[in-house]
């Protein structure tokens, strides 16, 4: 873990003991939103490779994300991963077997079944 992860990981759990701590928090808020917007850029640039690139590009891709992470556990990254698996796959075996109308319909079924049986989703704490 690098300097910079640490201090991330200690703002995250609390912010008021990390600057006693000594950790400047407001630098690492900025940096962890210049992250979080590096990554947005190269997964804009990703998808913009494969379909036409629009102003409403990622409107398609807002269900199956909220899906997966409702799936592995708000706040989880291995849950969000593993969502994110499980809900891409359920989709591409989906097409296959209804076909491509009901692609987004796939995504709000795992949706609809996540918050009905397992509200927390797989990783998540039940609070």
């Amino acid at each position: 873990l690098s300097p910079t992860g640490r201090a991330m990981r200690a703002v995250s759990e609390n912010p008021v003991l990390a600057r006693v701590a000594g950790v400047d928090v407001d630098r690492v808020i900025r940096a962890t939103w210049m992250l979080g917007g590096a990554l947005a850029c190269a997964a804009g640039v990703m998808l913009g490779l494969t379909v036409q690139i629009r102003p409403v590009m990622g409107f398609d891709l807002l269900l199956p994300l909220f899906a997966a992470a409702i799936l592995g556990g708000i706040g989880s990254v291995p849950g969000a991963v593993l969502g994110g698996l499980i809900v891409g796959i359920s989709e591409s075996l989906g097409v296959r077997i209804a076909g491509a109308d009901y692609r987004a319909a796939i995504a709000f079924v795992i949706l609809i079944a996540v918050l009905l049986l397992k509200p927390a989703g797989i990783f998540g704490r039940r609070e």
